[in-house]
């Protein structure tokens, strides 16, 4: 049975640097991982908790266990989510099956605009990952 869904609130910055799931090559030059100001969802934190947690569907599965998600991505200088991609699981896990793994990407590739990160004066490229704890049971 679905149970409680529960999203970690700390948001942290993760050095790894990819290509979107999809296959589609995405534009990583010049990405940072470390800046002055980090992106900001519209509403700050909160409201990004409150935005995952409203918009997720959980998936038609029989993995029935708990599980964590590490979704990568990258705020760009417009503040638009692109490079999505899921760290954890690996590709191919029973999770992600059924299409569970592309409505997660979709949810993230649909967030509003964010602030974009500011370097050295100068709005820049950040990639920011999201931790997951979601419980299946």
């Amino acid at each position: 049975m679905k149970s409680i869904l529960t999203f970690l609130t700390t948001i942290f910055l993760c050095c790894g640097i990819a290509q979107a799931q999809s296959g589609i090559s995405c534009d990583t030059s010049d990405v940072f991982i470390i800046v002055d100001t980090p992106p900001q969802f519209p509403g700050g934190d909160e409201a990004l908790m409150v935005y995952l947690m409203s918009n997720f569907q959980y998936p038609s599965t029989e993995c029935g266990y708990y599980s964590s998600f590490y979704i990568s991505f990258v705020i760009d200088t417009t503040g638009q989510v692109v490079c999505t991609e899921i760290l954890r699981p690996e590709p191919g896990h029973c999770i992600l099956q059924n299409g569970f793994g592309e409505s997660l990407l979709a949810l993230f590739n649909q967030m509003p605009h964010w602030e974009p990160g500011v370097h050295n004066g100068r709005k820049v490229k950040v990639r920011i990952t999201v931790p997951l704890r979601i419980d299946f049971r």
